[in-house]
């Protein structure tokens, strides 16, 4: 359940696979009053089970959400201003904006479902050969504070997103990468922008010290892990 930004007159909709075809009130039931209960608790509005049934707990938490959109605190859906989607689809493209007059069956918006979705990566040329289909990806994004998702390198270019420098100079030359998404967080929206951080080596069992903790002599080794402690052993024969 959401808004429109700008805060104008807003579409809203509902994911569903069932169509809104009636407006909702107290005392109704159906699968249009479950998929209005799970979008109400998946906006943080508690309506109680989704049942199916219209009841008090359903009518207050659509006047509570109804408060905080600004809006009249009916606790009755109005099917003039919502709409049903398919569940597991994002808006990909609007065709329309506030006020335009819409044909019958006219197009008025895009979906695509969540699993086509790909995030495209702009990675040095410094970086490339690092990188691997099939590397494991995080994705945050600038929008949503602390949110973020994985995914995997799903393709890599072989040219280019820019060939302006030349052999020599210090320009960057980038390569757009196409990362696979798994499961988006919500809020998230085609066009957005992000950072993607891929790990492309890791080891284990490493033991990391200062450059200055190890000493050596023609016999033997030791590491000064603090003050007044070393740890030694004996150089095999030959050992430089």
């Amino acid at each position: 359940m959401g808004r429109d930004p700008r805060g104008r007159h807003p579409d809203r909709g509902i994911p569903s696979g069932y169509p809104l075809y009636r407006g909702l009130a107290e005392g109704d039931e159906g699968p249009d009053v479950t998929a209005l209960q799970k979008a109400l608790a998946a906006a943080g509005y508690d309506p109680g089970e989704a049942d199916g049934d219209f009841g008090a707990g359903t009518a207050d938490a659509l006047a509570d959400w109804q408060a905080d959109e600004g809006l009249d605190e009916t606790g009755r859906l109005e099917l003039a201003s919502f709409v049903a989607y398919k569940p597991g689809a994002v808006v990909d493209d609007v065709a329309v904006k506030v006020g335009d007059r819409i044909q019958a069956g006219g197009k008025l918006a895009t979906l695509a479902p969540t699993q086509s979705l790909v995030a495209t990566a702009e990675v040095s040329q410094l970086d490339m050969a690092k990188l691997k289909v099939g590397q494991r990806v995080t994705l945050t994004f600038d929008a949503l504070d602390g949110a973020d998702t994985s995914g995997t390198v799903d393709e890599i270019a072989d040219s280019p997103t820019s060939s302006d420098s030349s052999a020599g100079t210090s320009s960057v030359v980038q390569y757009p990468v196409t990362v696979r998404i798994g499961n988006l967080p919500s809020g998230a929206r085609t066009g957005m922008t992000g950072q993607a951080s891929v790990v492309t080596t890791s080891r284990r069992n490493i033991v990391v010290v200062p450059s200055s903790a190890p000493s050596a002599t023609r016999s033997s080794a030791s590491c000064r892990d603090r003050p007044g402690r070393a740890e030694s052993g004996r150089q095999p024969p030959g050992a430089p």
